[in-house]
């Protein structure tokens, strides 16, 4: 299956940054909950920038029934052109 340029630019992003989390701390206990693309808005940075965030797992509740856990986010910042994915903070 092809992706479409999106896609891949996406998924080159969170590549590169549970690269820098698992540096820190096992991946597979965060799961991706939001990937913005830096191209609008008050914190323009262009194309290439992304900022993700990943929420531990064990807070995500099974249904919508049981309340999301507070913090446990990682926030990190990705350029994909240069390669450079940067943790830039924590949910507490």
């Amino acid at each position: 299956m092809l992706f479409s340029v999106t896609a891949a630019e996406v998924n080159r992003a969170v590549e590169l940054a549970e690269k820098v989390i698992a540096a820190k701390t096992p991946v597979a206990a965060y799961q991706l909950t939001k990937a913005v693309n830096m191209v609008a808005g008050n914190e323009y940075r262009g194309p290439s920038f992304w900022r993700l965030t990943f929420k531990r797992r064990d807070l995500i509740p099974a249904s919508a029934e049981t309340e999301l856990g507070a913090g446990g986010q990682i926030f990190v910042d990705v350029d994909i052109k240069t390669g450079v994915a940067t943790i830039t903070g924590f949910g507490e």
